[in-house]
């Protein structure tokens, strides 16, 4: 018998460990007690779109058919600089992480304080391949 269910099994009441939780979110929403603050608030974090990103006014027409244009001018934006990303922690030359995207970095940052938080983190992980 297989220890994983078949994929037409019912799988709605199988058990499920989180083991480790780290995020970005919108605004101040930086990690995970920010996160549940901004919820437990019932806090929106709708802003227009900066100034830096685009001319959303430009772009902006009501109509959804209309090709080539948003139906809004607001969003939902990181506040925090992701310009600060820690290379060495990462055994990451700064040039290769000047040419990364930036949601890889984001990517890398989050995971490892998912496994920080999941108290997954030895002083041998970091000079492992894990």
């Amino acid at each position: 018998m297989s220890q994983f269910p078949s994929p037409n099994s019912d799988t709605s009441n199988m058990p499920i460990a989180v083991v480790g939780i780290g995020c970005r979110f919108s605004d101040t929403a930086t990690d995970p007690e920010k996160f549940w603050d901004l919820l437990a608030a019932g806090r929106s974090t709708s802003m227009p779109v900066p100034k830096e990103r685009f001319n959303a006014e430009a772009y902006y027409h009501p109509d959804y058919d209309h090709a080539g244009t948003c139906v809004t001018t607001n969003g939902h934006f990181m506040t925090a600089d992701i310009s600060k990303f820690d290379a060495p922690f990462f055994s990451i030359t700064a040039s290769e992480a000047k040419s990364m995207d930036p949601q890889q970095r984001l990517a890398l940052e989050v995971a490892y304080e998912a496994f920080e938080n999941g108290k997954h983190v030895e002083p041998t992980f970091h000079a492992s391949w894990t």
